[in-house]
């Protein structure tokens, strides 16, 4: 064989060795582990059931304005016999509760990103400019517009004379629904990193109990806004920002002398309300929510799971498929997924099994 037809062998051999290298060092695995974390973030195939419960459509409306790719704390809230709604856009509106019909609308000139909350002849809305608007309930007009100078995601709580807000700074503000001046002003530390979002503020007896992005639970007298007990319910852990993120951005659930918290990375927790003393807590994640019975809590854990716990200690009775936060019916315990689909598991017979599946909307 001649030398440059042993040279050009030689070279083609070097070519196939350094491309099957390629593909055992690069291509290949890389391949594979995209193809595994596509289908690792999949939301799980909906097993098929018969509907065992009939659910119909009593009215729809369309809410103004276009929904913003933020992850915003819009949502809706009723008083009576009316439902109200807002956009980010700056649109407040009242809806007959019964037939939809449209009563009232109105445009507050603000990006608006909390609430609405509705009660004691008010609707309050938060922007995420850092103000806090309320209207009429009745039609819609002006009352008072204040700045707390924090961006608002979460509704206000409303009672005892008071309009509760939560900021994103850590603050906890006590306005007064006559003309929105501050009576009261509590506030917790929080980390440079947090999830976006705050918790819901909750009225229970004479206190105001929040959950804040440090990872704690505190409640403070509504007349004065004076600390009454103050939980950690998350505790940081880890080198990296990311994973020292403890926020208890779920709302808290008040039932009797029960109060019930999680933290995403920290706790599901059972205090007592009234001295915040923990009852139990185990290790769970969650920012979505929880949901609480007689018997038992339901939680929509950070890592795309509903589990259900035992109420007197916290026991994991049983765990199930991806799906948002939970809501009480009666016997049922009701869950909205990524599909936008309404589903219900049969809570009565602890068995977890679907009852109702219906597609209710657009994928979320």
């Amino acid at each position: 064989m001649t030398a440059p037809k042993v040279l050009v062998g030689a070279l083609a051999c070097a070519l196939l060795l350094c491309a099957g290298c390629s593909v055992f060092n690069g291509s290949v695995f890389t391949s594979k582990a995209k193809i595994a974390k596509k289908k690792a973030e999949e939301p799980m195939a909906l097993v098929p059931f018969a509907n065992r419960i009939d659910l119909q459509r009593v009215w729809s409306v369309k809410v103004s304005g276009e929904v913003p790719r933020l992850r915003l704390g819009l949502d809706l809230a009723v008083d009576g016999e009316r439902v109200f709604a807002a956009s980010h856009n700056g649109e407040v509106e009242a809806f007959d509760l019964k037939s939809g019909r449209r009563l009232w609308s109105r445009k507050v000139k603000a990006p608006l990103a909390g609430g609405p909350a509705a009660g004691l002849g008010l609707v309050v809305v938060g922007s995420s400019k850092g103000e806090v608007i309320a209207l009429s309930e009745a039609d819609g007009s002006p009352s008072w517009r204040i700045r707390i100078n924090a961006e608002v995601l979460s509704a206000a709580a409303i009672g005892g004379e008071l309009a509760v807000v939560r900021g994103v700074d850590g603050r906890m503000h006590g306005l007064s629904i006559r003309d929105g001046s501050e009576r009261w002003v509590a506030e917790q530390q929080v980390p440079r990193l947090s999830l976006r979002g705050t918790s819901v503020p909750v009225l229970a007896g004479d206190l105001a109990i929040a959950g804040f992005d440090n990872g704690r639970v505190a409640a403070v007298t509504i007349s004065n806004g004076t600390t009454a007990w103050d939980t950690a319910v998350g505790q940081a852990h880890g080198s990296t920002e990311l994973q020292r993120l403890i926020d208890v951005d779920a709302p808290v659930v008040v039932d009797g002398d029960d109060l019930f918290a999680v933290a995403y990375q920290g706790r599901l927790t059972r205090l007592a309300r009234e001295t915040g003393q923990v009852v139990w807590a185990r290790d769970m994640s969650s920012y979505r929510g929880l949901a609480v019975d007689e018997n038992a809590v339901y939680i929509s854990t950070a890592d795309g799971s509903v589990v259900r716990v035992d109420r007197k200690n916290g026991t994991e009775q049983r765990r199930g498929r991806q799906i948002g936060r939970p809501q009480q019916h009666h016997r049922l315990q009701g869950h909205r997924d990524e599909e936008a689909r309404q589903r219900h598991a049969d809570r009565g017979r602890r068995t977890g099994a679907g009852v109702l599946r219906q597609r209710c909307g657009q994928r979320l």
